[in-house]
């Protein structure tokens, strides 16, 4: 690299040549390699690895499943407000639907009725 490089105030000028690096590519070769490998591995050990990932490490394995899970659930709920119900049908049913929002960690919005004049 030279002088001839840069400005005034040693910052680089467009076009000129570039330094010594990484080739273009070698970060793609070594990504595409390592991916390469870990598949044909997790191919071989991969069931094996879990299981002793569970016995060894069980709060690893419970790290690992938390962290493929979806961040968010959206749950939509349509009802049909023509149709008779029961109220303590209702309340059961809802307790449900906010039990199992919960037990994921969602916090369930609530809405309120809209008025119908």
């Amino acid at each position: 690299m030279s002088t001839e490089d840069r400005d005034t105030k040693g910052r680089f000028v467009n076009g000129g040549k570039p330094g010594p690096g990484r080739p273009l590519g070698a970060r793609n070769k070594l990504g595409e390699a390592f991916l390469q490998a870990l598949q044909e591995d997790f191919e071989q050990h991969g069931i094996e690895a879990i299981a002793e990932c569970r016995k060894s490490k069980p709060e690893k394995y419970c790290s690992i499943v938390a962290s493929l899970l979806p961040k968010e659930a959206t749950l939509a709920v349509e009802v049909d407000i023509n149709q008779q119900i029961d109220l303590a049908e209702f309340a059961r049913d809802y307790r449900l639907v906010l039990e199992a929002a919960r037990r994921i960690g969602a916090e369930p919005i609530m809405l309120e009725a809209e008025d119908s004049e």
